[in-house]
């Protein structure tokens, strides 16, 4: 493609080639774009390739956590529906979908739980919308693994950055959700990479990206929320391939003044968060992942609650009555949710800490129906526990007290929960969250080849063996 063509000047094509190209006058996705075009395995510091694999392991099994969901059957038939059958299989089923279909259903899968990870400074999900598109592309072009390695990287650590850039306090006071909008892009950067696109090409897969970047936050509690990682899958997929196939956007798509993404849904965003360290410091390995299917800000009630039933060795039968503090911001999203549906349940603190007092755990099947009709549970729920706004607490942060039949009382305070960074789930700890999510799924057999093969993906000539290993 010539430059002309491309959109670029012949200057521009020049130095189109050369990773890291930067200025005062280069806009801020086109450095990212040839950063990530020209990304490569020795650009990965040892812990960071070891992060990315995590985070790849972590995404499967949040996929195969959601193969049961009550609207996976719903995803499946749209995708057959209106972007047809063909030979990209969809992440723990029988399925063989087109590409679209594929990377649309298996970023519903991983995001459909709530298992998956959260780049919390961001406040966005990062491989629902990464992974699906660097599979799809890779069933179709033979790739390595090392490409899928790179992709996820770039996908990742683009989709981070730029959510650092839309400046979330003014991003979300407009309505908007970060999955939705910053998700496009990552996408896009990971089906890029694994179409071999130049940075010029990158580029403009970038910016036709950015022209479908969109998502409210009004349908948090709702099935719809979830619909806005697979929509992003699929999005940047459509971007890479088009961009692939010579056509062009602008280079500006973050800066523009008239509709660039940071000018149109924030209040013109912090462009240098997106940049600053890039390439030196990677923002996925500030990524927080979590064994339990629940939103990011009740993840550590979870925890603060398990801790004091195990602290205590109790169940909810000795306890007279559950106080929980949590931050004002929680408070806000939460603090009033109901436990009438699955998606509300999974947000709403009151039914958590009923439910974990109950069974000392928190997974899916504390958030089947019947468990979510158990008058005992529901009844503690609503009679014993008490939530409260602390303005005095961090925006993670929770403190819970428990008063136990025989008048004693214990309080607890954990400022996070297991698996942030600060506090990060271990390889072991992600490989065992697999091994649940995928028995159901999987074969012993295809199980352990998963784990194996993501824990040397490098090494692999072609990710095809892999996929096989995830599909029946």
């Amino acid at each position: 493609m010539t430059a002309a063509a491309s959109g670029f000047t012949d200057s521009d094509a020049a130095s189109g080639s050369t990773p890291g190209v930067s200025g005062p006058d280069v806009p801020p996705a086109r450095v990212l774009a040839e950063f990530a075009a020209g990304l490569t395995l020795a650009d990965l510091p040892e812990p960071t390739r070891e992060r990315v694999k995590d985070l790849l392991l972590d995404a499967l099994a949040s996929a195969l956590g959601g193969v049961d969901d009550d609207a996976t059957a719903i995803m499946l038939d749209l995708a057959r529906s209106i972007m047809g059958t063909g030979g990209v299989p969809v992440i723990g089923g029988p399925d063989r979908l087109s590409s679209a279909g594929a990377a649309f259903v298996n970023g519903h899968l991983i995001s459909s739980v709530s298992l998956c990870d959260v780049h919390y400074r961001s406040w966005c999900h990062l491989t629902p919308g990464v992974v699906p598109p660097a599979l799809a592309v890779a069933a179709t072009r033979g790739s390595s693994g090392e490409q899928l390695l790179l992709a996820t990287a770039a996908g990742c650590e683009l989709t981070a950055r730029i959510g650092l850039g839309l400046n979330y306090p003014a991003f979300h006071a407009r309505g908007w959700n970060t999955s939705g909008v910053a998700g496009v892009f990552g996408a896009a950067a990971s089906a890029a990479v694994m179409l071999g696109l130049s940075g010029v090409q990158m580029t403009h897969a970038l910016g036709i990206a950015g022209a479908q970047a969109a998502g409210s936050d009004a349908h948090r509690g709702t099935p719809t929320v979830r619909f806005l990682q697979p929509r992003a899958a699929l999005s940047g997929l459509m971007a890479a391939e088009l961009a692939a196939r010579g056509v062009t956007a602008m280079a500006d798509v973050l800066t523009h003044p008239a509709g660039g993404v940071y000018v149109m849904y924030s209040d013109g965003g912090t462009p240098a968060a997106a940049l600053a360290g890039l390439g030196q410091r990677w923002e996925l390995e500030d990524v927080w992942l979590t064994p339990w299917p629940l939103a990011l800000l009740v993840r550590n009630i979870v925890n603060t609650v398990l801790d004091l039933a195990e602290q205590a060795d109790a169940r909810a039968a000795d306890v007279m009555s559950a106080r929980l503090w949590i931050s004002p911001r929680a408070y806000e999203l939460y603090g009033a949710m109901e436990f009438d549906t699955q998606s509300r349940a999974k947000t709403s603190p009151r039914y958590l800490v009923s439910v974990v007092l109950h069974d000392r755990a928190c997974l899916a099947q504390q958030f089947l129906p019947d468990r979510l009709s158990d008058p005992s549970v529901r009844s503690f729920a609503a009679d014993r526990v008490a939530v409260m706004s602390d303005p005095g607490l961090a925006e993670r942060a929770v403190r819970a007290e428990l008063t136990f039949r025989d008048g004693t009382s214990l309080t607890h305070f954990r400022d996070v929960p297991h698996g942030d960074a600060s506090d990060p789930l271990t390889r072991a700890e992600i490989t065992a969250k697999f091994r649940r999510e995928a028995a159901p799924v999987l074969a012993e057999h295809q199980i352990a080849t998963v784990i194996d093969l993501v824990g040397h993906l490098e090494e692999l000539h072609s990710v095809e063996p892999l996929r096989a290993a995830l599909s029946r």
